[in-house]
């Protein structure tokens, strides 16, 4: 008799006894009651040993290998030549699910291209920390060099990889400078401050003078500290006061050198000063003096009137 997919063996007024199997095989005994009226089941229960609450991975699934109770984190997979369910328990810490080809495993991760990372510097630098195949740091620092060498590109010619080397003139700055003089004496009259001119250079490094136009200035191109100078030789004569200034754009005196004079000899004098300028700002020298009827600013070679200007500094 065929009852609910299962196959009873024969059917009559019991209540335990016969054998219930279905398509996979033998699955337990069956427990059922039965009433008739007239002819007519009315009603009919089969209870099947092992059909109720049970395992997943157990004897009664015949296509599984038993395992119970499963551990923690398994995994049910098809496994082996005739494949059954089974357990595949958790796989070891950093283990993640792969194949052989032909089985579920837990293999170790792949690597994930660099496994190591090295750092190569200039041989003026010293590394540390290469290579980093994990955590770390690499670093680079200054390796020791000789006294008074400077990190720097060629002397000259074309472009290349800077190096440790000895200072060289070619690496300082041009800063600029002038000297200029004049060529015959100059009258200066009785007590008036005078602007000397001076028509000649001895040389000008960066425009600082004009032969032509204001030829009493130096002007500075650059902004910086300059040392100014000048050098004058007073013609010989009776009187007392010899004044030699410095005069910052017409307005403003910025050294000054004053001598009073007992005797009547040619008279010498100097003068310098540093002072910061701004572009533009020129200088120039002036003369006084308290001699009746004038006297001259000689001319003498290399050394009267000599003005100069050289900048020291550039902001």
């Amino acid at each position: 008799m065929f009852v609910d997919g299962f196959t009873v063996s024969y059917m009559a007024k019991i209540t335990h006894g016969p054998t219930v199997t279905n398509a996979r095989g033998k699955i337990g005994r069956a427990v059922f009651t039965k009433t008739r009226g007239g002819n007519v089941a009315k009603a009919l229960s089969i209870a099947a040993e092992g059909v109720g609450p049970h395992n997943l991975l157990s004897t009664a699934h015949l296509d599984t290998t038993p395992a119970t109770p499963p551990a923690r984190g398994s995994l049910i997979v098809a496994q082996t030549a005739t494949p059954k369910w089974k357990e595949l328990p958790l796989g070891t810490n950093g283990k993640v699910l792969g194949s052989d080809g032909t089985d579920a495993k837990w293999v170790a991760p792949a690597a994930a291209g660099v496994t190591s990372v090295g750092l190569a510097l200039p041989a003026e630098l010293d590394v540390t920390g290469s290579p980093v195949t994990g955590a770390g740091t690499l670093t680079g620092a200054w390796a020791d060099q000789d006294a008074k060498k400077i990190l720097a590109g060629p002397i000259s010619g074309a472009a290349d990889t800077p190096a440790f080397r000895l200072l060289a003139t070619t690496d300082l700055p041009l800063l600029d400078g002038a000297r200029v003089t004049h060529d015959v004496d100059q009258h200066i009259a009785i007590n008036t401050h005078t602007t000397l001119a001076f028509n000649s250079e001895r040389y000008d490094n960066g425009g600082l003078h004009s032969t032509v136009t204001n030829n009493s200035r130096l002007t500075a191109q650059k902004a910086g500290v300059y040392l100014i100078t000048c050098n004058i030789a007073w013609e010989g004569a009776a009187g007392h006061i010899r004044i030699l200034s410095l005069k910052l754009n017409a307005t403003t005196y910025i050294a000054r050198n004053y001598e009073y004079l007992t005797f009547d000899d040619e008279h010498h004098l100097s003068l310098t000063t540093l002072y910061k300028l701004a572009v533009t700002d020129y200088v120039q020298a002036l003369v006084f003096h308290d001699v009746v009827g004038g006297l001259d600013i000689l001319q003498a070679a290399n050394f009267s009137p000599e003005f100069a200007m050289q900048q020291l500094t550039q902001d």
